[in-house]
Order: structure tokens, then C-alpha cells, then sequence
């Protein structure tokens, strides 16, 4: 997932906060790290976890996990175990994903995206700059030669 994330052509700083994944006081740490990366002021958290045995994705089943993930306003997207595992965090996260590195892909995408609309959008501004310096040019001719005329008309009255 790092190694996705790292070989994006847009940087994107990446912020880890281990914890528990497993275990009795995986729920809680789980809920833990993410109230942290919420403040962290991130885009996006990703939540990545092996395959292993069904009983060791139990915290990605826990109420208050799920109720973390659910309440974020942060997207928060999901790789937990095999493929074919679904746990509650899943099912509330913004959008889950088979494996960890399709959920690096996702963002590496959102991030070109961003940075394209965000190129588009200056481009943009700029041709609006130029068509109004333009105008300001033209106006400009305008009113240099409607003074022209009229000091001609004042020469010819005199």
C-alpha cells in the first residue's frame, strides 16, 4: 500500500497511526487512532489489514468501531482480510476495497483528479485574465481614438 501511495506522480504525505488490529483492545485503539487521524486535518484514512482468520477481523465488527467509521467526515476506506471478507466496518466505511493496495490506487487516483481540476481550474483563470486584459486593451484603443476625434473636431472648430 505505502510503495502504491509513495510512487504517485502527485505527492501525498502519508500519516500512520499504528494500533491493535487484533485482540481485546483492538476496538478501542482502533477508535482511538482514528479520532487521532481526524484531527490530523488528513484527506482520507485508509484502514488496512491482512487476511487471516475470520476471528481476528472480531474488532472490525464492534460497535464502536463501526460508529467511528460511520460518524467520520473524513472518507474512510477499508481493506480488511481476504477478498471475500466483510466485516460492519466495511459496510459503513466510505468504500471498501479487496486489498489494501486497490485502496492506495483509489486515492493516488483522487489525488490526480484533484490536481487535474485544480491545473484546469488556473488554466482557466488565466485565459479569463488574458481575454480580460484584452478587453482592457480594446477599450482602451477605443476611448485613445475617440479622443483623437474629438480633439480633430475641436482643431477643425477652431
Amino acid at each position: 500500500m505505502l510503495s502504491v501511495l509513495t510512487r504517485s506522480p502527485t505527492p501525498i504525505d502519508v500519516i500512520e497511526a499504528p494500533t491493535a488490529m487484533s485482540g481485546p483492545t483492538a476496538p478501542g485503539d482502533l477508535a482511538q487512532a482514528l479520532t487521532r487521524l481526524k484531527t490530523a486535518h488528513v484527506d482520507a484514512i485508509i484502514i488496512a489489514r491482512g487476511g487471516g482468520a475470520r476471528s481476528d477481523l472480531a474488532a472490525w465488527d464492534s460497535p464502536i468501531v463501526a460508529q467511528v467509521i460511520a460518524h467520520c467526515p473524513i472518507p474512510v476506506l477499508t481493506a480488511l482480510g481476504h477478498a471475500n471478507d466483510r466485516t460492519d466496518a466495511d459496510l459503513v466505511a466510505h468504500s471498501s476495497y479487496e486489498t489494501p493496495s486497490a485502496a492506495a490506487a483509489a486515492i493516488v487516483a483522487q489525488a490526480e483528479a484533484s490536481v487535474a481540476t485544480e491545473r484546469a481550474a488556473a488554466a482557466e483563470e488565466l485565459a479569463q485574465f488574458k481575454l480580460d486584459r484584452s478587453r482592457r486593451r480594446a477599450l482602451w484603443a477605443v476611448a485613445e481614438a475617440v479622443v483623437a476625434v474629438l480633439l480633430l473636431v475641436l482643431v477643425l472648430l477652431l
